[in-house]
């Protein structure tokens, strides 16, 4: 049996090492930045040199993403099929599904999500395009050198607004031994903002199906070779076209 490829952002390392350990036969892992998600057209190509770059002797390539804001949106299988979680990002792969993370954000709206890899990687980004808009993260200094004084003041106090939209942060537990601190950054960052705090239970099962199967159509997308990915704009989220 051919052995898989597995393509992912790098939030989900932690999780993605700590599974390898444990699943029979894993896949060989290509890690990608989380920073290619401040640009989805950049995503995109990314995802596609690293589908186009997988080894011509696995069999399948596995996607650890959802549909990220449709920034798989168009990523094209090549001559092995692709195998992509019917989730819209990855607070649902920390969660267990995509039923999961509804439940949360239907009693617990407003929450700011928080993971191992989050608070490693979450801060990482590139230039965005020009049809996202400004972008945030960036230095006051930074902000004066590109757009000027009057509006480097406005864009620093829209970035400190964004907090105002949540309540609450939550931890999620993937079961990963917290040995950097990250549970500790994360109440330290609710406590900033003034913000509730609770860390919640994850649940790995997704991602070790997506890695060792089954596949099951419901939660897990297969694309043939030479379709592409497709937002579904229900609730399966992706199909292939």
């Amino acid at each position: 049996m051919k052995s898989n490829y597995l393509i992912c952002c790098e939030i989900l390392r932690h999780e993605i090492e700590h599974l390898a350990a444990r699943v029979q036969d894993p896949p060989e892992v290509c890690f990608l930045r989380k920073g290619y998600h401040s640009n989805m057209n950049l995503l995109r190509e990314e995802v596609q040199k690293a589908i186009d770059a997988a080894p011509a002797a696995c069999g399948n390539v596995l996607l650890g993403y959802g549909l990220c804001g449709k920034g798989l949106e168009g990523v094209r299988a090549r001559s092995q099929p692709l195998v992509i979680p019917r989730v819209h990002d990855c607070i649902s792969l920390f969660l267990g599904s995509a039923a999961a993370y509804d439940r949360h954000f239907t009693t617990h709206p407003g929450t700011y999500y928080y993971s191992p890899g989050w608070i490693e990687w979450g801060s990482d980004a590139v230039e965005r395009a020009p049809e996202q808009g400004f972008g945030l993260g960036k230095s006051y200094e930074e902000y004066v050198a590109r757009y000027g004084e009057d509006n480097a003041r406005y864009l620093m106090e829209l970035e400190a607004s964004w907090a105002k939209h949540y309540t609450r942060a939550a931890y999620i537990d993937t079961g990963v031994a917290d040995s950097n601190g990250w549970e500790a950054r994360a109440v330290e960052i609710a406590r900033d903002n003034g913000w509730a705090f609770e860390r919640v239970s994850g649940d790995l099962r997704l991602l070790r199906m997506l890695m060792q199967g089954p596949w099951p159509d419901d939660e897990l997308l297969t694309i043939p070779p030479d379709a592409r990915i497709a937002a579904s704009g229900d609730s399966t989220i992706m199909k292939p076209a």
